[in-house]
C-alpha cells in the first residue's frame, strides 16, 4: 500500500513540475516581437513600403462613409470621405496639410507635427518594426485571457508615450492596442488578410471610455501602387472659383 501511495505521489510531483515549467517558460519580449514581425511580414518595414492605396468605409455614430486613402511614405497622405454625395478631402504634403469642406466650399490649412503617411501605416500595422532599431522599447507584462483567447500583454514605450499591446499567443498578430494604461482609448484589430507578403488588419474599431468612437473597414489594400503626385496638391475650391 505504501508503495502505491509513493508511486502516485511521484506522478503528482512530476505533473506539478511540468505545469510549473509551462507556466514560467514564456518567451522573452525580443522573441515575441521577432515572431510577430516574422508572421506578419513587417520585419523589413519601412524600407519595403513606398506607397499604399486603401478603399473601404469609415463608420461613426452608425453612419457609413465611403473612404479612399492614398499615401506615399513618409509624409504624403490623402483621405477622401464621401458624405451626402459630397467629397471631404484631407491632404498632407510634407509640412503642410489642407482640409476641404464641400459644404461651405472652403479650404483650411495647417502645419503638420508628424509625417502623416508613416504615422498612418504605423498605426495600421502596429509599428513594432521600430523595436529592432531601438526607436521603441518594450517589456512583457504577462499572459492574459480575453474572450477565451490567450494574449501576451506588452508595454511599448516610444518617446515617453506608453501603449499596451495585446498580441495573440498563437498567431502573434496584434489584437488590441490601448493608447494609455487606464484603457480610456482602445483600438481592436480584426479580419487579418494576406496582401503580398504581409498580413494587414482589414477592420479597426476604436473605443473611448468604453464607447465606440470610430471604425474603419477596408475592402482593398494595395501596396506600392503608382500614385500621381498631384493627388497631394492643395485642393481647389469647386463652387466659387
Amino acid at each position: 500500500m505504501k508503495n502505491v501511495v509513493k508511486h502516485h505521489f511521484v506522478i503528482i510531483l512530476f505533473f506539478l513540475s511540468f505545469i510549473d515549467v509551462r507556466a514560467f517558460s514564456q518567451p522573452s519580449i525580443d522573441e515575441i516581437i521577432s515572431k510577430h514581425l516574422e508572421n506578419t511580414g513587417f520585419a523589413n518595414f519601412p524600407s519595403d513600403l513606398k506607397a499604399f492605396k486603401i478603399e473601404g468605409e469609415m463608420i461613426q455614430n452608425k453612419l457609413h462613409f465611403p473612404l479612399k486613402i492614398h499615401g506615399i511614405v513618409p509624409d504624403r497622405l490623402r483621405m477622401d470621405i464621401i458624405y451626402n454625395e459630397q467629397n471631404y478631402i484631407k491632404i498632407s504634403n510634407g509640412d503642410i496639410s489642407w482640409d476641404y469642406n464641400p459644404m461651405v466650399d472652403s479650404v483650411s490649412s495647417g502645419m503638420n507635427q508628424k509625417k502623416d503617411a508613416q504615422n498612418f501605416i504605423d498605426r495600421l500595422t502596429g509599428g513594432l518594426y521600430k523595436y529592432k532599431s531601438g526607436l521603441v522599447t518594450g517589456r512583457l507584462l504577462g499572459l492574459v485571457s480575453i474572450d477565451d483567447v490567450e494574449l501576451y500583454k506588452v508595454e511599448i514605450l516610444e518617446d515617453k508615450h506608453v501603449q499596451i499591446y495585446y498580441i495573440d499567443r498563437l498567431s502573434f498578430l496584434i489584437i488590441r492596442i490601448d493608447d494609455d494604461v487606464v484603457e480610456n482609448k482602445i483600438t481592436y484589430y480584426n479580419d487579418y488578410r494576406k496582401i503580398s507578403n504581409y498580413y494587414f488588419p482589414f477592420s479597426l474599431s476604436g473605443f473611448e471610455s468604453g464607447v465606440q468612437s470610430i471604425a474603419m473597414k477596408f475592402t482593398s489594400i494595395i501596396i506600392n501602387p503608382q500614385i500621381p503626385m498631384e493627388l497631394f496638391d492643395k485642393p481647389e475650391r469647386i463652387k466659387f472659383k
